[in-house]
């Protein structure tokens, strides 16, 4: 049962990370950096939020440009299903 509770825990924070960066981004108009998105999230370790944001890359729910700072964007869900339906 403890690895179902992280589980939840790790759905969770990516949640508020997705939150995060959407409000950031629109108050904004870039995106924020690792360590904002840390500090917002109370998560002490920039390594735990670019864990995070590779799964949220991963499953499509954020893009980057590598190699750039501040390059987050956030993907729309009708972008991605266009894309899919193309191939």
């Amino acid at each position: 049962m403890a690895g179902a509770k992280l589980i939840a825990q790790g759905i969770e924070r990516r949640r508020a990370i997705m939150r995060f960066v959407k409000s950031y981004i629109k108050r904004n108009g870039y995106a924020p950096s690792v360590g904002e998105i840390a500090e917002a999230v109370d998560l002490s370790s920039k390594t735990a939020v670019r864990h995070h944001l590779a799964i949220l890359v991963e499953e499509g729910e954020l893009a980057v440009t590598p190699g750039r700072y501040r390059s987050l964007r956030v993907v729309s869900k009708g972008a991605s299903k266009k894309a899919d339906s193309k191939k």
